[in-house]
Parts: structure tokens; C-alpha cells; sequence
């Protein structure tokens, strides 16, 4: 173990020491209560031995406040080394075993202040701040994330129903394509069924009056054809005709045969 080093032979010197946050105190004075702070196993930074004495009391000042020191941190302060009072005082204490005295100390006025190591329990606090901190980071990712994932879903939500508007208005207007398309189906249907029956009903016409014009040219009328029936009626016809044209020549002599007389 290193001998300690004398705080005597470095007075009126600044110089940078390592400690530890020890515990937190207070005492009073004449304005009140005066917050403190203990830095034991105090070591020379440059050189790491230790020095006497092993620990100090400090004014919690506002550059320890703002360091963020806690008790087990491993601490850097640059201080200057000066004469200074330590003990107690006061009519209560005169009969104490540590009564006020001149020593070799610390400055109640650190010029810096720095955590070189946080404690166990301190980093380990430290550390799940960060992890919630992360956390929270990732919540608030993710919240983003919903909330662009929320608008992408109402977007496909309103053209979902456009394409449900468009596709009952295509289906409106194919059901009446196919309505005009039955409409004219129809009309096709009774086209071609009009077409057979003039067909059907031309050839016992063109036979009645090929007969017609058979008679006329022999000199005999025929009986009105009746149109209704004629398909009937189409043999009775066909033998008319043939009958006028057989006796056609008969009546021809007859005719002729008192100018001879």
C-alpha cells in the first residue's frame, strides 16, 4: 500500500484529486441549514496516491448540484489546498474528542467537478432510464407508424368505395345492355319468324294466281281465292289449273265451229 501523501506540502497549490461520494450532511449556521457532501478515499489524480487526510467535507455548492453527484460515485475535482478549520465549536461541543482546529484542507471552492464512474445502483438507474427513453423513443415510432398505417387504410377505405360505386354503376349499365340485347333478340326472333311465314305463305300465292292468269288467258274466271287457308288448299288449286288448262283447247273448237258452219 502507498503511503499517504501530506496535503502540507502542496498548500497554496491547485491540483486535481479523485474521491468518492461518501454520504450527504448538513449543519447550521446563522442563515439556516448549510447542505454538505463527504469525499472519502481522496487520491492525488496525477499520480493515484492517496493523500492525508482521507476525506473531506464539502459545502454542497452549486457545482456539485449541477455535476449530479451521488453517493458511490467516483469523483474528478480540481481544488486548491489551503489552511483552513475543521471540528466542531460551540459551547455543546467543548468537551468534544474533534474540536475545531487549524488544518492543511481542501478549499470550500472546487474550481471543476467531473463523474469519472457512476455507482452500481446509480448506473444501473442511469441505465434503465435510458432503456425507457428508448422505449419511449420506439413508442412513439410505432404511435407514427399507426397513424400513417391509420391514414394508408382510410385512403384504400375511400377507394375501396370507389371502385364499389364504379363497379355497381358497370353493373347497372351492363343489366340494360343485356336488356337491349334481349329487346333485340326479340325483334330478331320475330323478324326471322315473320320472314318464314311471308315465305311460307308466297308459294301457294304465286300458284293461285298463275291459275288466275291460266284462266284468264282461256277465256274463263275463276272464283275469288281466298288467302286464308291457301296452304290448305294448295293441291285444290294446283288440280284447277291443270283442269283449265286441259279443257282450255276444248272450248277453243267450240268456239270456232259455226264460223265454219
Amino acid at each position: 500500500m502507498k503511503p499517504r501523501l501530506s496535503l502540507k506540502s502542496f498548500h497554496g497549490e491547485v491540483h486535481r484529486f479523485t474521491g468518492t461520494v461518501d454520504r450527504f450532511g448538513r449543519f447550521a449556521t446563522a442563515e439556516g441549514w448549510q447542505e454538505t457532501v463527504c469525499i472519502r478515499d481522496i487520491h492525488l489524480a496525477d499520480t493515484n496516491r492517496p493523500v492525508q487526510p482521507d476525506h473531506w467535507w464539502f459545502r454542497l455548492r452549486d457545482i456539485w448540484l449541477s455535476a449530479g453527484v451521488q453517493v458511490g460515485d467516483r469523483v474528478l475535482f480540481t481544488v486548491k489546498v489551503r489552511a483552513c478549520s475543521k471540528g466542531f465549536d460551540g459551547p455543546d461541543v467543548v468537551n468534544s474528542d474533534k474540536p475545531r482546529r487549524q488544518v492543511i484542507g481542501f478549499g470550500s471552492k472546487p474550481r471543476s467537478v467531473a463523474i469519472l464512474q457512476k455507482a452500481a445502483a446509480t448506473q444501473k438507474v442511469s441505465e434503465t432510464l435510458q432503456q425507457l427513453t428508448q422505449q419511449q423513443i420506439q413508442l412513439e415510432t410505432v404511435v407514427q407508424d399507426c397513424q400513417q398505417l391509420q391514414q394508408v387504410q382510410q385512403q384504400l377505405v375511400e377507394q375501396n368505395e370507389t371502385l364499389a360505386s364504379q363497379l355497381s354503376q358497370t353493373r347497372v349499365e351492363l343489366e340494360q345492355e343485356q336488356q337491349r340485347t334481349e329487346q333485340q333478340a326479340q325483334v330478331c326472333s320475330q323478324l326471322r319468324f315473320a320472314l318464314r311465314r311471308a315465305q311460307h305463305w308466297s308459294r301457294p300465292v304465286l300458284t293461285a294466281s298463275t291459275a288466275l292468269v291460266v284462266g284468264l288467258g282461256s277465256g274463263f274466271g275463276l272464283a275469288q281465292v281466298n288467302p286464308v287457308g291457301l296452304q290448305a288448299e294448295q293441291a285444290q288449286i294446283d288440280s284447277e289449273a291443270r283442269i283449265c288448262r286441259l279443257d282450255a283447247p276444248k272450248l277453243s273448237s267450240r268456239s270456232l265451229s259455226p264460223q265454219r258452219l
